[in-house]
């Protein structure tokens, strides 16, 4: 039986349908036609979108991911969706060799249970940054990847190798460059962030097998004229680029700006949630051991104020791209679909033919109505 979408609107403006099977993308057409077929959802004219990605959250409604149990995992994947995620990456802070591990066990042992978005991996903003750097990171589980604290967790990544798809390195960091290229060899890939590193030191950890840049903008060396900083090193490279679209961490002017700069296939667009995503102003939560409270919208850590993540789930990053930011719908889709999706390597993020069958209708202010992931529908507003 083919599940089809009547009536919608498609992401180029045009009207028509949309039909999956099988958990595929089977057909779409321009026209809004009757299928008997198929089980038939009518959309009233409201949006069909490929399903958003996020790559870097760590947490949401008062689920924080290094303290995950299996539970908490099976209620990411079931949430996630209400905010039109049909994919994402569960992402830890640098924490303890045994906190890691925990966290990795409850993970494998919940996905077969996972009935919503799925999730791909972990992503570890690991314990290999820059102290000067680390943001909201706790700094007593901050090591130098050539340290003998590093050994246990080093370890432990490698032989997890099949989960954990994403880790944040500081490239200028003692055994840095080693490090990246020993993880690349796992088959794990490496992103230079929370880092004060140089523009030579920013090329070095690209030519040692870096293919991202954590949260662009955020916890790393700034532009200067004279000082170019790791930024220039990331975007002259064919690197991916992840952008905290919150409206919060990076000013709409200065994403806009790197969307006209560079490849815009290569821009990620990332939450960076917190367990207080879906929350409300004055939620509070822990981040790494250190509380942090929500103000005006801004979550920020209690001991020195610094901005510790976002309040942000993927359709608000959807609508600041949009509201925010200027792109079109196409454009916007990119960063929170195409380009997410292609880089984990995963055939979705497009209502093309043969994809995988995640998407997400939205009424007119870009509300999330419906969520299908593999053709199912697991998310529906009331």
């Amino acid at each position: 039986m083919k599940i089809a979408l009547n009536n919608a609107k498609l992401p180029d403006g045009g009207d028509g349908s949309l039909y999956f099977e099988n958990g595929l993308i089977c057909e779409s057409k321009d026209v809004s036609s009757p299928n008997y077929d198929a089980e038939v959802y009518y959309l009233k004219g409201n949006m069909v979108c490929p399903g958003f990605v996020d790559e870097h959250m760590h947490g949401m409604h008062g689920i924080n991911v290094n303290d995950a149990t299996v539970d908490d995992f099976i209620e990411l994947s079931r949430r996630a969706p209400q905010y039109g995620t049909t994919a994402l990456l569960p992402t830890t802070v640098a924490c303890s060799a045994d906190e890691l591990r925990r966290v990795i066990l409850n993970f494998r042992e919940a996905l077969p249970q996972c009935r919503g978005a799925q999730l791909l991996g972990i992503n570890m903003e690991s314990n290999f940054i820059n102290p000067e750097a680390r943001g909201a990171q706790p700094a007593k589980y901050i090591y130098t990847p050539d340290s003998e604290e590093a050994g246990p967790i080093i370890r432990l990544i490698e032989q997890n190798a099949d989960v954990v798809r994403l880790i944040t390195v500081a490239p200028e960091m003692p055994g840095a460059l080693e490090l990246i290229a020993r993880l690349v060899q796992a088959g794990i890939t490496v992103s230079l962030g929370h880092t004060a590193a140089t523009y030579e030191q920013g090329v070095a950890g690209v030519k040692a097998g870096a293919t991202r840049g954590t949260h662009t903008f955020n916890a790393m060396t700034a532009i200067h004229h004279r000082e170019p900083g790791i930024i220039p090193a990331l975007t002259e490279f064919d690197t991916d680029l992840e952008v905290v679209c919150d409206g919060h961490h990076v000013d709409s002017a200065i994403v806009r700006m790197l969307y006209q700069l560079v490849d815009c296939g290569r821009i990620i667009a990332i939450t960076d949630s917190l367990s207080c995503a879906g929350g409300e102003d004055g939620a509070q939560g822990v981040l790494g051991g250190q509380p942090y409270t929500v103000k005006s919208g801004v979550a920020r850590l209690d001991e020195n104020n610094k901005i510790a993540g976002s309040m942000a789930t993927m359709d608000c990053a959807f609508r600041f791209l949009i509201q925010g930011v200027g792109l079109d719908t196409e454009g916007a889709l990119c960063l929170t679909s195409a380009n997410p999706a292609g880089s984990l390597g995963l055939h979705a993020g497009s209502l093309n033919q043969g994809y995988l069958a995640d998407v997400v209708v939205l009424d007119d202010e870009l509300q999330v109505m419906m969520t299908f992931v593999g053709g199912e529908l697991v998310y529906q507003r009331e």
